[in-house]
């Protein structure tokens, strides 16, 4: 097993000293200088965001830090160290900004939900509350609904006899958390034809949230988004109009709770509605961090067979808040540091700011890169090894929390982040319990042979599939 380098717990910046890597036992620090001069990548409006990334990459292969991509309009500030984007998230000047005019293909779909929402009075106002429905406590209770829907999986997997077919893993697992999603929110159990109907129409926004064409534009892709949004406003007004309040207080009775109890007229129906789009495209990211943990543990025999070993020791009727498995957590946290559901959380200035000895000005666009900073090789040993084994050592050496950051940072971090946490592990163990998975379109290749789409959520350009096998257990 490969060990992690050891974190630095200082936030100052050396201008002068060289990057070295540290270790707090000898007391000696992990540094960065920002250089006179930095990178820059042009950028030209209408061409595909995918078209920047082996820039991207080949900048921050080395030791930059920093990089600016160009724009006529203006630029984005892109950074890489955890110390820069911890302070981004952090910092008054820059923690809760959203430059959400990059973003206007969200609106369409997640509306003025807490996702959307600039920042600012109202996005706290509208934040304290949800916060509250999804605390760690809360959280282990919401998750409980995965059983149900890992019941109806296992059962229709076993039904259709997977061994003699491939299946499109992601696809399979976008039902399932779509399923569980309507669960835990409505207590509602949909059809499995209206499961997959829904997960793919979720699966093809989140694919062409990040478009760069304006969506007013008549190509194919432009209709079929404006169509499918318009679906799911139709679908979910008809949902929150049938649902029916009952005694296990479900999450949309949490949220219309809200409403009751409001007297500053804070929230209505349509705030409500706002909040589970944002809730429920939440969700597919999710879905892609459990494809990438299959995919990571498929290329991995030996953390592979760990989790199996794993999963058997924890019995079906296990909850949340007592299965918490250190080896199916580490497996899921490393496959996140690789290949992270959502690779970037921009943030715009509200107030000047010096980030790593450089000034931005008021209205700066600030780009933390987590797909680059969680393979940091000041903080990583081989980066980008696939090493569960690594955060074994959390005792011992502190990762930087902006080291590894899959749900996000500073006040705005992922409002589900526990819930994701206790379902994904519920999903791992009781699948790899049950079943044995070959990798069949990728099983020659090395882990990071693969073409990856940078949109919304880091997702596999092209499907991954799998063979399942049916585990005989003696």
């Amino acid at each position: 097993m490969k060990s992690q380098k050891a974190m630095c717990s200082s936030e100052t910046h050396k201008l002068d000293s060289p990057n070295t890597g540290g270790n707090p036992k000898s007391g000696k620090c992990i540094v960065h200088s920002p250089l006179k001069s930095h990178p820059v990548v042009k950028f030209i409006p209408g061409g595909e965001l995918s078209d920047l990334i082996p820039n991207l990459k080949k900048h921050f292969s080395g030791s930059t830090n920093y990089l600016e991509i160009r724009t006529p309009i203006k630029s984005i500030h892109c950074f890489r160290h955890p110390d820069d984007i911890k302070q981004i998230y952090t910092s008054p000047e820059s923690s809760i900004q959203k430059p959400i005019f990059l973003l206007p293909r969200a609106k369409r779909i997640m509306r003025d939900g807490l996702f959307t929402n600039p920042g600012g009075e109202k996005w706290k106002v509208r934040r304290r509350p949800i916060q509250q429905i999804f605390t760690k406590s809360r959280s282990a209770i919401i998750s409980e609904a995965v059983f149900g829907a890992l019941d109806a999986m296992i059962k229709r997997w076993d039904q259709e006899d997977m061994a003699r077919t491939s299946i499109d893993l992601d696809a399979e697992l976008r039902v399932l958390t779509t399923d569980y999603f309507f669960r835990a929110f409505f207590s509602e159990v949909l059809e499995i034809d209206q499961l997959r109907e829904v997960a793919s129409k979720a699966n093809f926004m989140a694919r062409h949230f990040l478009d760069l064409s304006p969506v007013i534009l008549p190509f194919p892709n432009n209709r079929k988004y404006v169509k499918t949004a318009r679906w799911f406003d139709n679908f979910f007004h008809q949902k929150l109009a049938n649902h029916i309040e009952n005694e296990n207080l479900d999450v949309v009775d949490q949220l219309l709770g809200l409403i009751s109890s409001d007297d500053k007229g804070e929230w209505d129906m349509q705030t409500i509605l706002n909040e589970l789009y944002s809730l429920f495209f939440g969700m597919g990211n999710l879905a892609c961090a459990l494809t990438w943990s299959f995919y990571c543990l498929a290329k991995d025999q030996i953390s592979y067979n760990s989790v199996e070993k794993e999963a058997d020791s924890i019995g079906l009727s296990e909850k949340p808040m007592v299965c918490e498995s250190a080896v199916i957590a580490h497996a899921f946290n490393e496959s996140a540091r690789l290949f992270p559901p959502v690779w970037g959380y921009a943030r715009i200035s509200t107030q000047p700011i010096t980030i790593g000895g450089r000034v931005f000005p008021k209205n700066s666009i600030l780009l933390p890169l987590g797909f680059f900073a969680q393979r940091h090789p000041d903080f990583w040993q081989d980066p980008e090894i696939f090493d569960s084994g690594r955060f074994a050592l959390e005792g011992d050496t502190k990762i930087h929390h902006f080291a590894h950051y899959p749900f996000g940072g500073g006040p705005r971090i992922c409002v589900g982040r526990h819930v994701a946490t206790f379902v994904s592990q519920l999903i791992i163990g009781r699948v790899f319990r049950e079943y044995r998975f070959e990798l069949l379109n990728h099983e020659n290749k090395g882990l990071h042979d693969i073409d990856l789409h940078f949109g919304f959520e880091l997702a596999p350009k092209e499907s991954l599939m799998f063979r399942i096998t049916k585990r005989i257990k003696s």
